[in-house]
């Protein structure tokens, strides 16, 4: 990995269906180390004119959409259960170009490593709405036998407390995605503060 790892808070933006949509979420994340794009529901043209105002505020990461992750000059993209898989994404990388695994085990997380993965994307660490039915809480137990593997490891899932990011920082992860927080300013801060002041 050449670049550095960018530390922090990661803002998800998702399923965002026009470009407004994404000039608030900037507003609202001002303090985010990364902003990510997932399913987006607009057209090309809005989706393009939205990557290019979310690479200008920082660091951007694509979900599983590498051609948009390279024609943006994006930090890197992050491969899931829908993309590409890690070895063919490799093959399309620059020097620069951060590619990170979506994983949910300890088992896909070695899998995703041994592919040549530059960090991972873990979770969920907490229930989420969006996974509940289908994936229970993985918790810090098993987060923790990640963060052993020494690859740069993100924690995502049911983040929305500082309380949660003080825990994460003792496992040393080096980030935390957030979706549901970004939708109001003075939570997102007050996760981005509890990140700064460990």
């Amino acid at each position: 990995m050449s670049k550095e790892f960018p530390s922090g808070i990661w803002a998800i933006a998702s399923h965002f269906e026009k470009k407004s949509d994404v000039d608030s979420f900037i507003l609202r994340t001002q303090g985010a180390a990364v902003r990510t794009w997932r399913r987006p529901q607009m057209l090309a043209r809005e989706a393009e004119e939205s990557l290019l105002a979310l690479v200008e505020a920082g660091n951007l990461f694509c979900h599983g959409q590498l051609d948009w992750a390279l024609a943006m000059d994006a930090t890197g993209t992050i491969c899931g259960a829908y993309s590409l898989p890690i070895e063919v994404v490799l093959k399309q990388k620059k020097s620069d170009f951060l590619v990170g695994a979506s994983v949910h085990s300890l088992e896909e997380s070695e899998a995703a490593l041994a592919s040549g993965c530059d960090f991972l994307v873990f979770g969920p660490v907490w229930d989420t709405p969006s996974k509940i039915k289908f994936m229970p809480a993985r918790g810090l137990d098993e987060l923790s036998e990640v963060v052993a593997l020494g690859a740069p490891v993100v924690g995502i899932g049911g983040i929305e407390k500082p309380s949660q990011i003080k825990e994460l920082h003792k496992l040393k992860v080096k980030g935390a995605a957030v979706l549901r927080a970004c939708e109001e300013t003075e939570k997102f801060n007050s996760l981005v503060e509890a990140w700064l002041t460990g």
